[in-house]
């Protein structure tokens, strides 16, 4: 399950890793440091540009605003692992676009992730190593700079943008009582997943809180969530799905109902002639 991580402070040499960015990428950073978004906008904790470690993952997306354990087998994820720890303890992690390949290439893997931040590294006896990871921001891979012994990307900031207008206080509103009927239909979801999203303010934050917890959401979907800046749209999104799923919910809930009526009436049936 994913937490809501406590609040770090946020990192504010915008220059520590610019070995090796382009001059394109460089320019356009250094004018978003020149001059900060509006508190309409997410701001970055992470010095972009960025030159990060990159490890791909199979069958889940991960979002900003969340702590969670992963474990890692492969030997060019741990590799990477361990030059992120010895280093400044950040990574880039990206999504498979095919979980059965198994030793993806830069064309396998999709060209929006995370920054982490490693909090936890447990190696395990068997090779593997089991991490534990805080989700910091969005990113989009520009150009791999490294493919052995491990990947390594020159990285540059997304950042969400919106205005929270009556609008957008509408929408969350909407979310937030979807996601509730969800939870309270479904039986995958523990209700203390509520906790997090009624207490989360920030319009993008509460997309990427909730989006997480729903298991039944295709890579693909989960994807097109992360890659969305507009914060406005990634809400849109967000209240598509559920809408869909909780009309799912109450299909299966239905089926059940006149299922389990059916069989009540048979047994009921069977116990008369019986008797």
């Amino acid at each position: 399950m994913p937490r809501t991580p406590k609040k770090t402070k946020p990192v504010t040499d915008p220059v520590s890793a610019t070995k090796g960015i382009d001059p394109e990428t460089l320019a356009r950073d250094l004018e978003d440091i020149e001059n900060p978004p509006s508190d309409d906008t997410e701001r970055s904790k992470v010095p972009f540009p960025a030159n990060l470690p990159v490890l791909p993952i199979r069958d889940q997306v991960y979002f900003p605003h969340m702590m969670f354990p992963l474990l890692v087998g492969r030997e060019k994820g741990v590799r990477a692992l361990e030059d992120a720890a010895a280093l400044d303890r950040r990574i880039v992690i990206v999504a498979q676009r095919d979980l059965h390949v198994e030793d993806p290439g830069p064309e396998d893997i999709y060209g929006v992730g995370i920054v982490v931040e490693i909090m936890q590294v447990l190696r395990v006896p068997d090779g593997t190593v089991r991490v534990m990871l805080e989700g910091l921001e969005r990113c989009r891979i520009v150009k791999m700079t490294q493919t052995e012994p491990f990947y390594r990307a020159n990285i540059s900031a997304i950042r969400g943008k919106g205005r929270k207008d009556l609008a957008t206080e509408a929408l969350m509103r909407t979310v937030i009582a979807q996601f509730e009927h969800v939870v309270s239909v479904s039986k995958t979801i523990q209700p203390e997943a509520l906790i997090n999203v009624v207490n989360t303010e920030e319009p993008g934050r509460l997309a990427d809180v909730i989006t997480p917890y729903l298991r039944q959401m295709r890579v693909t979907a989960q994807q097109e969530i992360l890659e969305t800046a507009d914060v406005g749209k990634r809400l849109n999104k967000l209240a598509i799905f559920l809408k869909k799923e909780a009309d799912i919910l109450e299909l299966q809930k239905n089926i059940r109902s006149r299922v389990e009526r059916r069989w009540a009436r048979r047994s009921a049936s069977s116990s008369c002639a019986s008797s």
